[in-house]
């Protein structure tokens, strides 16, 4: 059951704090199945936080991608750009 981070919307946004422990979690783009091919200049980037509580981009998610694992324990954020088409993000529980 995946838990969505940031609804489908055209605006940009930027997620909560997520934590990812001793399972992988995997991030994913949430879309129309209509936008499937209309998303792919989509950028999507996932931050990591550190000691000091910065975050650190360590990823870009692009829409031909549509997901990615995260493997490193750590706290997580995704910052969504703005764009033509609603696109959300959402990660696995």
């Amino acid at each position: 059951m995946a838990t969505q981070l940031i609804a489908d919307a055209t605006a940009a946004a930027t997620s909560a704090d997520f934590d990812v422990t001793t399972a992988p979690v995997t991030v994913m783009l949430s879309y129309t199945p209509a936008n499937a091919t209309l998303i792919t200049r989509t950028q999507t980037f996932i931050d990591m936080k550190d000691a000091a509580g910065n975050y650190i981009p360590v990823y870009t998610l692009y829409g031909s991608e549509k997901a990615v694992q995260l493997a490193a324990p750590g706290t997580y954020r995704v910052r969504k750009q703005e764009t033509t088409y609603a696109v959300g993000v959402d990660r696995s529980a």
